[in-house]
């Protein structure tokens, strides 16, 4: 696995997707459904 770090941390934020840990400490990327905020 890539070593995480800040560039590659803000550039998978920037679209929205994040590191996530599984119970037993394995890293995954979480990529979301896509949501809206209405003002």
């Amino acid at each position: 696995m890539t070593r995480l770090n800040a560039h590659l941390l803000l550039s998978a934020y920037v679209q929205g997707i994040f590191p996530m840990a599984d119970q037993d400490g394995t890293i995954y990327w979480y990529d979301p459904d896509p949501r809206s905020i209405f003002p």
